[in-house]
């Protein structure tokens, strides 16, 4: 029987052609020296019963909603979509696509190169649509650490392993990488989503030359492994990262290769590693693309009013992707997992712009960085309310029954039909 969905998959480079400045870190020395590894957009297109969606997901620390918003609406009016997920790695050494204080600002002419290149994208994943098969397994990459350690009565924020005071531990680490695979009509892969949460800042303030971090090398791992092993294009979707970060010893290249290639492994074991990866993991049902979204108005801290964001959520069957606009903590992540409705579920945070954190209720009492000052670097405020947190992981909760229950009306009509 023809498959209900058909996917197309392409990549375009957004390496800027000249030096640019690197967002991430307020103490990175500006511009850019050069280009360790280029950046990358990978764009997957869903196609069935006159429906077409699409997933985008850029090697950036993000984007500012404003923007994210222009991008999104101009993808779906000309590629004839009914919904785009515009998400970002969040690596910190790639070109600054925000303007974050003191941490890079971004190039306007090379912005309106990357909004083509978006459209372009989009547009050939469009034309290389065919149907598919899917097969989705959850497996442990255990690359990361919670950077929140108890100091005192409150927290201290780690960078690296060897920061961790004796006798102490950090909080909740999800070590799950979910791996979900498309396959074309000869079992040969389509596509291959990885979705892991950890910051990609295994490369410090120090770095100065343009590269993806962990998730790129990752990535290029498994492009080296495709004619072999059949992943197809391959593309990296971040998680609930806001308090994950690599567990090295020290940050540099060394140790963000070992990373990678450590995401890399575990998603080829768990794919089957030798001749055709085909029968490896789970097989799903597929439908055709369904996409919701909402808009939420999140409150700041001490009334000091409010931000208006959107959530995003596409169910192509048994698998589905919702998105966070921003620094998600590990915790958030578990709970949106735990209770979908969806066996392959895919959160892509840092998606429809980003906002900055979203702490957990329970960090506030705690205070640290992400609670007490790293909305400076974002321009608001104040660091949004308790609640918002919380906010978040309902509305997208709700987005996913809203999906569900759509699908199941449809199936429960054709079943009928039928």
């Amino acid at each position: 029987m023809e498959s209900v969905l058909k996917v197309g998959a392409a990549k375009a480079d957004i390496t800027p052609e000249r030096p640019c400045e690197l967002s991430g870190f307020a103490a990175r020395v500006q511009p850019s020296m050069g280009v360790h590894d280029p950046v990358w957009a990978r764009a997957l297109v869903f196609e069935g019963e006159g429906r077409r969606a699409a997933l985008l997901a850029c090697d950036l620390l993000g984007f500012e909603p404003e923007a994210d918003a222009r991008i999104r609406e101009r993808l779906c009016r000309e590629v004839g979509l009914e919904g785009v997920l515009l998400t970002c790695t969040h690596a910190h050494s790639c070109p600054a696509s925000m303007n974050l204080h003191g941490c890079g600002s971004q190039d306007d002419a090379w912005m309106e190169e990357l909004e083509s290149t978006l459209l372009a994208v989009t547009r050939q994943a469009a034309s290389d649509l065919a149907p598919v098969s899917a097969r989705f397994t959850r497996t442990e990459a255990r690359v990361g650490m919670n950077r929140r350690v108890p100091a005192g009565s409150g927290v201290e924020r780690i960078s690296a392993r060897r920061d961790v005071p004796e006798g102490s531990e950090s909080g909740v680490y999800d070590p799950d990488l979910t791996v979900l695979r498309f396959m074309d009509e000869k079992g040969q892969g389509k596509a291959t989503l990885l979705n892991h949460a950890c910051h990609p800042v295994s490369l410090g303030s120090e770095w100065r030359t343009v590269s993806c971090d962990f998730p790129g090398v990752a990535v290029r791992a498994l492009e080296r492994a495709h004619e072999r092993a059949g992943f197809g294009l391959p593309l990296f979707v971040q998680g609930a990262c806001g308090d994950i970060n690599p567990d090295l010893e020290r940050r540099g290249w060394a140790e963000c290769e070992r990373i990678g290639m450590e995401v890399a492994k575990a998603a080829r074991a768990a794919l089957g590693d030798s001749g055709s990866a085909g029968n490896a993991g789970q097989e799903i049902s597929l439908s055709a693309p369904r996409y919701a979204e909402r808009l939420v108005k999140l409150p700041y801290r001490n009334n000091a009013g409010e931000i208006e964001v959107t959530l995003s959520a596409l169910a192509i069957g048994d698998a589905a992707f919702v998105t966070l606009p921003g620094e998600a903590f590990c915790t958030q992540g578990l709970e949106i997992r735990r209770r979908s409705p969806y066996p392959c579920t895919i959160l892509a945070a840092y998606s429809n712009g980003n906002v900055g954190y979203l702490p957990t209720r329970e960090a506030y009492p705690l205070g640290g960085y992400e609670v007490d000052s790293a909305h400076r670097y974002y321009g608001y405020p104040e660091c949004v309310a308790p609640e918002a947190g919380e906010l978040g992981v309902e509305t997208a909760l709700e987005l996913l029954s809203e999906l569900n229950s759509q699908t199941a009306q449809e199936r429960g009509v054709t079943n009928e039909t039928r």
